[in-house]
């Protein structure tokens, strides 16, 4: 029938081929205003061609994610699998994954076509924000610093890829995150209470020596990426130190810092593995 012919066709092309045919132009999946047809069709023949793909869920806008998030966590089959996958990089599709707790990254495997990867770690390295322990040594120090928040977005996102690469931070990824802290989530779900944030810190000749991208859901702030410039003395873990109080005091409860291999987050603050 009509998908054993597509079969035989996608199994004669190459993936990139298949996507320029299909779609052809990367930007068919995001701005036109039939994008979700093509997303779908996509994701079709992604799972034709891709074994990696097919063993996973595709995710998509409109689709019920509190009832799959619970299958997720619950199902041993996607404890073997850990990501899912979608072409939506909608914002409001994004703030509702984050409040069913998926984390997401940006892949764009072979080049070929961007693709959001939406998981939920076992595992997070979380800090409850009554338990800081700050040292004398960072308390002196933080004297020449300043820290604000949404400040200097852009600034914080091209200090991260200056120190890590472009890494998950590819450009669809990096236009939703940046929508969502200009514009905020404007979904119809009232008890969404999510933001995307940059956190700035500066030095006493007001340069940008260390930052945080993250976002806030009730009373928890998950931090996504971050950096720190190089050959700074204590200025991440000021930052950490400062966020945390920041935190603190404007009522937050919890702080994910990320996942749970990543020792400064353990050591110089004393978070706690959940």
């Amino acid at each position: 029938g009509e998908w054993c012919t597509r079969l035989h066709w996608a199994m004669s092309m190459r993936l990139g081929d298949i996507f320029k045919q299909l779609l052809g132009k990367q930007e068919a999946l995001h701005r036109y205003p039939d994008r979700k047809m093509h997303q779908l069709e996509a994701a079709r023949i992604m799972n034709l061609v891709s074994k990696w793909h097919q063993s996973r869920e595709y995710l998509h806008p409109g689709m019920n994610l509190a009832d799959f998030a619970k299958r997720f966590c619950s199902d041993k089959k996607y404890s073997e699998v850990a990501y899912c996958w979608s072409f939506s990089f909608d914002p409001t599709f994004f703030a509702h994954l984050c409040y069913e707790g998926f984390l997401s990254i940006c892949s764009y495997p072979s080049q070929i076509v961007y693709t959001l990867m939406p998981w939920i770690d076992p595992e997070r390295c979380v800090m409850d924000l009554d338990s800081i322990h700050i040292s004398k040594k960072v308390l002196k120090r933080s004297n020449k610093y300043s820290l604000t928040v949404n400040k200097s977005f852009q600034q914080v996102i091209d200090g991260c890829i200056a120190q890590h690469g472009e890494s998950w931070l590819h450009l669809p990824m990096r236009a939703l995150l940046k929508s969502l802290n200009s514009s905020g989530y404007s979904g119809e779900k009232k008890n969404v209470r999510f933001a995307v944030h940059s956190i700035e810190l500066w030095d006493d000749k007001k340069l940008l020596v260390a930052g945080d991208i993250g976002y806030t859901v009730g009373g928890c702030y998950t931090s996504m990426t971050g950096f720190r410039k190089e050959g700074t003395v204590s200025a991440g873990t000021i930052q950490l130190v400062a966020t945390c109080g920041l935190l603190k005091e404007v009522g937050f409860q919890m702080w994910d810092l990320g996942m749970v291999h990543y020792p400064y987050s353990i050591f110089h603050i004393r978070a706690t593995q959940y």
